[in-house]
């Protein structure tokens, strides 16, 4: 992030977020800048907005949009979900939350704070935008699919056909998104109390891409079937395509999205959640304290990214050893060694 982008930025009071607002292209000059306003908002006093919620992309901020009429370096995932939103209407068109310009990421007591409150964030917007991409590999027939009533897919003949075809393909690739890797994106949708899936242009409810993948997980494939006429067994070509689909990411992500936020403590997340991806090490810490089980005030761990990794941890083993008391030093090493492999220090 270039010094020119951070000049945006005035200070922000603890009980504020900003927001921001796409200017529509304007069709009298397709090529003009993207144009974006932000405001500062109270907590207590927000207007209608969305969140979004998207994988940031390890390349370097290249693209560059006007911000409150500065110039703003955003990475090109972002970039073209800007581009893409400034044409469309809806939740689209009103206030946003979004993480990466919302936030000054270079100020580390600002985003120690916001961190804080991004439980509050994200379950107040509505909906959350689950952007998945541009149009890509036959999106829109995906789409298409999990936008079907889900009694559609408890005829297991529908269920069968549909992974022997272009369809399935086209899901499996929705399904294994860089989306469904990251740790943020579990955080945000467990928050969130309505969340709607876009990908390219087209949009279906998160409760109907569920209901598609729950009735997947609970299909049954028929193996293979006798055909009388010719005298041999013939063998069902979905099954294994089917059996691919229950691995793939997206899969474990609405598993555990689907637990109450609330209900599980923060050791036993932070190991069932190493398989996400976090760009900072300690965000699988910080990410997952406003989805954690609640404790009381003397185990509350502050989101503060001035702490090094080091010390955070030994909060950590302390906030689990106050829970539960190890029964002996083989149990500290053993925990000890859990962290570090998670952490890789």
């Amino acid at each position: 992030m270039s010094d020119q982008t951070t000049s945006v930025y005035t200070a922000l009071e603890s009980d504020c977020i900003r927001l921001v607002r796409i200017f529509p292209q304007s069709p009298d000059d397709p090529t003009a800048d993207l144009r974006c306003t932000m405001r500062h908002f109270e907590l207590d006093d927000l207007p209608a907005y969305s969140a979004l919620s998207y994988a940031w992309g390890t390349e370097p901020s290249s693209r560059s949009i006007l911000l409150n009429d500065q110039r703003f370096d955003v990475r090109k995932n972002l970039f073209d979900f800007l581009s893409l939103a400034r044409n469309l209407s809806g939740p689209y068109a009103g206030w946003l939350f979004i993480d990466a310009i919302s936030i000054n990421q270079r100020d580390h007591a600002e985003r120690s704070s916001q961190v804080s409150q991004m439980w509050r964030i994200y379950s107040s917007a509505i909906p959350v935008l689950a952007w998945l991409g541009p149009r890509h590999d036959n999106s829109d027939l995906a789409m298409q699919e999990l936008g079907r009533n889900p009694s559609y897919w408890q005829d297991e003949r529908n269920m069968s056909a549909i992974w022997i075809g272009a369809s399935g393909r086209a899901i499996r690739a929705l399904c294994s998104r860089p989306y469904w890797s990251r740790l943020w994106v579990f955080v945000e949708l467990s928050l969130a109390s309505k969340v709607q899936l876009v990908y390219g242009t087209a949009a279906v409810s998160w409760d109907a891409f569920r209901d598609f993948i729950l009735a997947t997980q609970g299909a049954v494939i028929t193996p293979a079937v006798f055909d009388y006429v010719e005298g041999q067994l013939w063998k069902n070509p979905a099954i294994g395509e089917h059996q691919a689909m229950c691995a793939l990411p997206a899969i474990q992500m609405i598993q555990y999205a689907s637990m109450r936020a609330g209900s599980t403590d923060l050791w036993e997340l932070m190991f069932a959640l190493s398989h996400l991806d976090c760009g900072e090490p300690r965000d699988e810490v910080y990410a997952l304290l406003g989805v954690a089980a609640p404790r009381g005030p003397e185990l509350v761990i502050q989101s503060d990214y001035h702490t090094s990794l080091p010390n955070l941890l030994n909060t950590v083993l302390k906030h689990q050893h106050h829970l539960q008391p190890p029964e002996s030093i083989e149990q500290v090493q053993s925990q000890c060694t859990k962290l570090e492999s998670l952490f890789g220090e």
